[in-house]
């Protein structure tokens, strides 16, 4: 573990270091998104695979694409070599094992890919580019180890962002469709066309609330459809970790705060506006999801990006530099120990 949390304080001395040079803002955040996602991109590849669970499968599914030709690929069914996968990502590893046999190629090729969408998700929209790369470790960049399929697919979706914006459903639908056939539950983040707002309204807010509180009776029922549907997902009903309270006071404590700081939201960009909206989706879905599998959780990852630019956009606002520090130090000692308490696997590099 004591790799991982070097790269947090790596994080922290080189900003400091390059906040007192003489470098322009931009080239400062240029360098330090470089150097970083270079970081990461070295404990993507070599990490210990045998500590991540599911790793085992992916792998194993890359084998099993090498030995198949093409023409057999059309054929795989849900539970081809004993695994639930979509096509999509079969067709993915196919064409990445032609490549190379070596199973090691599907890590560095999706690791790169998924790092690259957050580099130019940061790059673009971050006006605290160094807070985004720390919430971008404790909230996703773990996860995107072991829960890979839907990483992926979450990285894919970010680049449909300016098309909501723009209002251009072809291309929007099309980025959508990509990230689907890799793990049907990106078809949530279609969500965001439709209900994307021109204005927000602090009386859309409380229908949000409320209509979470009463999807919350429904929501049990509406997933055990869902799942009973997508045969070989029943077992994330039956899963042990129930959710409690806990995501659902972060979310409620996260959205407050952005609300507060950044109103009147008359003020803000289509992007935040955005944003803020997948914040209020995260808090409807905490609210809906308590005391049921915490893995059924796992569709909050499509809006968790929202957070780690528009927490630190928030912080950026403040003009009191007392308020700011303070603002700050919260948000690393709480999404730090957030972080701690996910890491079940820990972490370990191979050599």
């Amino acid at each position: 573990m004591h790799i991982w949390y070097g790269s947090i304080v790596f994080l922290f001395l080189l900003n400091g270091v390059l906040s007192i040079t003489k470098v322009s803002i931009p080239r400062k955040n240029s360098i330090l998104l470089q150097i970083m996602f270079t970081l990461l991109f070295f404990l993507t590849v070599f990490k210990d695979n045998n500590i991540f669970n599911d790793i085992w499968a992916y792998l194993y599914a890359f084998d099993y694409s090498s030995s198949i030709s093409w023409s057999e690929m059309l054929s795989i069914q849900d539970y081809a070599a004993g695994l639930k996968l979509e096509t999509g990502w079969w067709f993915y590893t196919k064409i990445l094992s032609s490549i190379s046999n070596n199973n090691i190629f599907l890590i560095v090729v999706t690791g790169a890919i998924i790092l690259r969408s957050y580099y130019v998700f940061i790059k673009n929209y971050s006006r605290l580019p160094w807070l985004s790369i720390f919430l971008f470790i404790s909230t996703i960049f773990y996860h995107s180890f072991f829960l890979m399929r839907q990483s992926l697919a979450v990285a894919i979706c970010l680049y449909s962002i300016p098309y909501i914006i723009d209002r251009k459903y072809v291309k929007f639908l099309l980025i959508i469709f990509i990230a689907y056939l890799l793990h049907n539950t990106a078809i949530i983040f279609a969500l965001l066309y439709f209900i994307y707002p021109k204005q927000i309204r602090i009386g859309d807010i409380v229908k949000y609330g409320v209509s979470g509180l009463v999807f919350y009776y429904l929501f049990d029922y509406t997933i055990k459809i869902a799942v009973s549907y997508y045969t070989g997902y029943e077992g994330y009903l039956y899963d042990l970790d129930i959710q409690n309270l806990t995501a659902l006071m972060i979310s409620l404590t996260v959205l407050i705060f952005i609300l507060i700081q950044l109103s009147p939201f008359t003020k803000l960009n289509n992007v935040e506006r955005l944003f803020i909206v997948m914040v209020i989706l995260i808090t409807f879905i905490d609210i809906s999801r308590v005391g049921l599998s915490g893995t059924i959780g796992r569709i909050n990852q499509y809006f968790i990006p929202a957070i780690i630019i528009i927490l630190p956009n928030a912080i950026h606002t403040m003009r009191s530099k007392i308020m700011k520090f303070y603002s700050t130090s919260a948000v690393i000692i709480l999404y730090f120990i957030m972080m701690v308490n996910q890491m079940n696997y820990g972490f370990k590099l191979a050599f």
